[in-house]
């Protein structure tokens, strides 16, 4: 835990909250979801403030976008696994044999848990410091490599895709559900993309989540 409280730079008055934020839902009913929701109050503002006073020349179209991708479960799971914190959090023994704490909801929910936990344990200004220094990196890149290539970038993965076809005069592409498994509180979910006889497939913890992973395949097969 020692190791876990240098990464996040704080340490807590109360350990009880951040024992609480690693509690996943499956382990009890007294877990980390109310403080998750805390934290992602407090995420999406500072992000946004953040933004906002960086980049004083930014149209809202593109903070929304970076926005939007800084505080996607995909980049909030990266950050979570950088703290380490799949070594930490709580779940019940089938979560845990099922490879739970590597599950990207899992992880991302988690850090938003630690960050309300933080609020709770001190106050706003404390919380939006160690949310901007976990962040750190992301903005330089912003900075490094500009607003608009960025937002190309960032864009999702079925967007992109489609833009793509549509440049070529092409149809677009067909998602369907191939299969559902998991129980009703831990869904997941295996999408194909059809294309003109191509097929990806991929899953994921939402039918959104395992549509977009299945249109990057299709877009690395294309490219």
């Amino acid at each position: 835990m020692d190791l876990l409280l240098t990464k996040l730079n704080y340490t807590f008055q109360n350990i009880k909250l951040l024992k609480q934020a690693l509690i996943h839902r499956s382990y009890s009913e007294t877990n980390n979801e109310r403080l998750e929701f805390l934290g992602d109050g407090c995420l999406n503002f500072i992000v946004a403030e953040a933004l906002f006073r960086r980049l004083p020349d930014a149209k809202e179209g593109e903070l929304s976008n970076l926005r939007s991708h800084l505080v996607k479960e995909e980049t909030l799971a990266e950050i979570a696994l950088q703290l380490g914190l799949n070594h930490y959090i709580i779940l019940s023994h089938g979560e845990k044999k099922n490879d739970g704490a590597m599950r990207p909801s899992t992880l991302a929910d988690t850090l938003e848990a630690i960050l309300g936990a933080i609020f709770l344990d001190s106050c706003f200004g404390t919380v939006r410091r160690v949310i901007l220094e976990l962040y750190e990196p992301y903005f330089a890149r912003i900075k490094n490599q500009g607003i608009k290539d960025l937002n190309e970038h960032f864009k999702d993965p079925k967007s992109r895709l489609q833009e793509k076809l549509q440049a070529l005069n092409k149809e677009i592409p067909v998602y369907e559900i191939i299969e559902i498994s998991g129980k009703d509180h831990e869904q997941l979910f295996k999408v194909a993309c059809r294309f003109e006889g191509h097929i990806s497939t991929a899953e994921g913890t939402s039918k959104k989540r395992a549509e977009q992973k299945a249109a990057r395949l299709m877009l690395d097969k294309l490219s």
